[in-house]
C-alpha cells in the first residue's frame, strides 16, 4: 500500500475518525478518489458513496439515511456546503487533498460482516436505497465476477467507479474514461476514441451507451481499435440492432453483456455472438435474451405483487414474472432502512432472496430473459404490454432512435425519439402496419434517460414530460 495512504489515513485517524465512521466521499473519479477509500478500509472506517449527478434533494435525502460523522470532498464543495443544512450537520468536514506529518495507524482488522461502502441505488424504484456492502459481500461479489474478467495482465479502462475498485483489488491498471459524470448525455465518443487509441488499452468496461456511441462514430469514420480484446457491458439493455453495431465496430473483442443491478452483480451474462444468435432465432415475444444465469446465482421467476413477500412459490402467470435471486454476491441488507429491506427481500429460512423489480421469463436450460420494470408493465382490454417486448420492436422501425409505451391519464401512448424530423412521417406508416398501430403516437426530441448510465428510459420524468 502507498505511502499517500498511509498518510492519509493518519489525517484521518487525527481529525477523529474511528473504526466503523461512515465518510461521505463526494469527490469525482480520480487517483485521489481511490486514495481517499483505501485510506479509510485502512482504518476499518466506511465510505459512502454519492454520484456526482445528484441532485441537491437527493444528495440531502442520501445524507440523512447515512449519518455521516465525516464529509470528505474538494475546497469548492466544501464551500457549497454551506447552503446545505444536511451537510453542515456532519460534524467533520475533510480536505481531499490533506498532507499530514502525524504517525501513521495500524491497518485496522475488519470482519465479513463489517460496513465496507455504501452505495446508493439508482432510484428507479422510487426512493433510493442505501446498499450496505459489507467486506463478505464485496469479497463475494469479487469472486463472482472473476470468471468473467481477462486473465491477463491488461489495461482497462472504465467508465464505473465500483469497477475500478475491482481493477485495483485484482492488481489491473486502469484509465479512468475522458468524460463528465454529470451530463452522460453529452458524452463525446470522438475523445473517447482518441483516448483509447492513444492508450493502447486492450480492456474496456462500459454501460451500453456509451459503447455503442462509440462503436458508431468509429464505424462512421472507418476507424479500429487492433488493441481492444475484452468488452464487458453493463448498467443498462442491449438491444439486436445495437449488438450488431458493437460487433461490426469491435469484431476482433471478446464481448460479453452482464446483467445485474447495485444488489446482485452478476445475474446473467452472454457473449456477444451467443447473444445475436439467440435474440436472431427467439420469438417476438420471448423477451430480451440477457444470458445464461450465472453458476453464483440461484434465481427464480415469481408472480408479480405490489406487497412483501415472505414466499418465493408464488407461480408467475405464463411463465412470465419477477425476477428474484439469491446467492452469497446478493446484497442481503440496507441501511437504516427497515421499509427498503420489506419490501425488496424476501426471507425464506435463513436464506435472503432479492426482488429485482424486473419481469422476466427462465428457460429449462437456464437462459434468462427480461421484459423490463415491473412497474412499468401496461395492461389493456385484458393484454399485457411489456416495455421491452415494446422498446425492443421499435429498434427495428427505421427511423426511430428509441421509443416506449406509457400510460397518461388511462391512455396508451407510443413515446417516440425520431432520427430526425423527417423521419416521422414515414415511421408513422411503419406502426400502421405493425402489432401497436391503434396506439397514439408522441414524438419527442430528447428521451429522459437514467443519470448514471444514460441508458435506461427515465419512465417517471417521461410521463411528467408528455403530460
Amino acid at each position: 500500500m502507498s505511502n499517500d495512504i498511509k498518510l492519509y489515513a493518519a489525517y484521518l485517524s487525527k481529525k477523529g475518525i474511528k473504526p466503523g465512521d461512515r465518510i461521505l466521499v463526494f469527490v469525482p473519479m480520480s487517483i485521489n478518489l481511490y486514495k481517499i477509500v483505501l485510506a479509510t478500509f485502512y482504518i476499518g472506517a466506511v465510505a459512502v458513496f454519492l454520484d456526482e449527478w445528484v441532485s441537491k434533494k437527493r444528495m440531502e435525502h442520501c445524507c440523512q439515511i447515512a449519518d455521516c460523522r465525516g464529509f470528505v470532498a474538494p475546497f469548492k464543495l466544501r464551500v457549497l456546503s454551506v447552503f446545505s443544512q444536511e451537510l453542515r450537520k456532519i460534524p467533520l468536514h475533510l480536505y481531499a487533498s490533506a498532507k499530514i506529518h502525524a504517525k501513521i495507524p495500524e491497518i485496522n482488522n475488519v470482519n465479513a460482516s463489517d460496513t465496507a461502502l455504501i452505495t446508493f441505488t439508482t432510484g428507479s424504484t422510487g426512493t433510493p436505497k442505501a446498499a450496505n456492502r459489507t467486506h463478505g459481500f464485496l469479497r463475494a461479489q469479487y469472486d463472482a465476477l472473476q470468471p468473467l474478467l481477462s486473465t491477463e495482465s491488461i489495461v482497462d479502462i472504465t467508465t464505473l467507479p465500483i469497477v475500478l475498485l475491482l481493477n485495483l483489488a485484482n492488481n489491473k491498471t486502469s484509465v479512468i474514461a475522458d468524460f463528465n459524470p454529470r451530463k452522460p448525455a453529452k458524452f463525446n465518443p470522438e475523445i473517447i476514441f482518441n483516448q483509447l487509441e492513444k492508450t493502447q488499452v486492450a480492456s474496456l468496461t462500459f454501460s451500453p451507451y456509451f459503447l455503442v456511441e462509440t462503436g458508431k462514430y468509429m464505424i462512421k469514420n472507418e476507424l479500429k481499435l487492433h488493441n481492444l480484446k475484452h468488452i464487458l457491458v453493463g448498467g443498462g439493455p442491449v438491444f439486436l440492432p445495437d449488438a450488431h453495431i458493437l460487433k461490426q465496430a469491435f469484431p476482433n473483442a471478446d464481448i460479453t453483456f452482464v446483467y445485474g443491478s447495485t444488489e446482485a452483480e452478476p445475474i446473467a451474462h452472454t457473449s456477444i455472438s451467443d447473444f445475436i444468435k439467440t435474440s436472431s432465432t427467439a420469438s417476438q415475444n420471448q423477451g430480451l435474451y440477457v444470458g445464461e444465469v450465472d453458476a453464483s446465482s440461484e434465481v427464480k421467476i415469481i408472480a408479480f405483487a405490489d406487497e412483501p413477500l415472505n414466499s418465493i412459490h408464488n407461480k408467475a402467470e405464463n411463465g412470465i414474472g419477477e425476477i428474484v435471486v439469491n446467492g452469497n454476491h446478493v446484497l442481503t441488507s440496507y441501511f437504516n432502512s427497515n421499509e427498503a429491506f420489506r419490501l425488496n427481500k424476501i426471507v425464506v429460512g435463513k436464506t435472503v432472496w432479492h426482488r429485482t423489480g424486473d419481469a422476466g421469463s427462465i428457460t429449462q436450460d437456464n437462459k434468462l430473459f427480461l421484459f423490463g420494470r415491473c412497474k412499468q408493465i401496461l395492461k389493456f382490454n385484458n393484454i399485457s404490454y411489456y416495455p421491452f417486448l415494446i422498446e425492443q420492436y421499435l429498434k427495428t422501425i427505421d427511423g426511430i432512435v428509441v421509443g416506449t409505451l406509457i400510460e397518461i391519464n388511462g391512455i396508451p401512448i407510443l413515446v417516440i425519439k425520431p432520427l430526425n424530423k423527417n423521419q416521422m412521417e414515414s415511421i408513422i406508416i411503419q406502426l400502421q402496419k405493425s402489432p401497436y398501430s391503434h396506439f397514439k403516437v408522441h414524438f419527442i426530441e430528447k428521451m429522459p434517460m437514467d443519470k448514471r448510465h444514460n441508458s435506461k428510459i427515465d419512465y417517471e420524468l417521461l410521463s411528467n414530460i408528455v403530460t
